[in-house]
């Protein structure tokens, strides 16, 4: 969950996605396209986190990412106080990453989150009808919809977020089309 005023730039990780490929992801997310390749926006990202509120960069299934590519970001990350970065691995994918980026992730702070059962997915699922951002409305939430979206996320919170969010336009679309 993002504050207001944060700026959370979602990635899904894959073994292709090298630095530059992120940032690509970064700037055209942003809807910054004028800055050169491998830079942000310096004059945003070097204010210290006090003064501008952070960019979030979320990398889910970050564990695919190729051998190297993590202590990259996180040494791009390093030039900015404004930016951050936050990793979504499986315990033993971390544990793997720490051989192959090691600086990165002697650096990290590990949250555990644990997948949510289907009945903790329902009521997730209310939450998220019910606080902002709404990402569905209360009535969209039916016995069929909590167990298709726990089994297809595994009960991975990011992953209900993903599946929600690739929806959202069709579901407003088909919603006006009504009215």
């Amino acid at each position: 969950r993002a504050f207001d005023g944060w700026q959370v730039v979602h990635i899904q990780a894959n073994n292709s996605l090298l630095q530059g490929d992120i940032i690509t992801h970064i700037q055209e997310a942003l809807q910054r396209t004028e800055f050169p390749e491998f830079r942000l926006p310096s004059s945003v990202l070097r204010l210290p986190s006090s003064v501008l509120c952070p960019l979030i960069l979320l990398l889910d299934d970050a564990g695919r990412l190729a051998p190297g590519v993590i202590n990259a970001l996180w040494q791009f990350a390093r030039q900015y106080p404004a930016l951050r970065l936050v990793l979504a691995l499986r315990p033993d994918e971390a544990h793997l990453k720490a051989a192959t980026d090691g600086i990165a992730m002697g650096d990290c702070h590990f949250v555990d989150i644990p997948a949510l059962t289907e009945p903790m997915c329902d009521a997730y699922l209310q939450r998220l009808a019910t606080r902002p951002p709404r990402m569905l409305l209360p009535e969209d939430i039916t016995a069929n919809r909590v167990r298709y979206l726990y089994q297809a996320s595994h009960g991975v919170p990011g992953r209900i977020i993903h599946m929600l969010t690739e929806t959202l336009p069709a579901q407003r679309k088909k919603r006006r089309s009504a009215l």
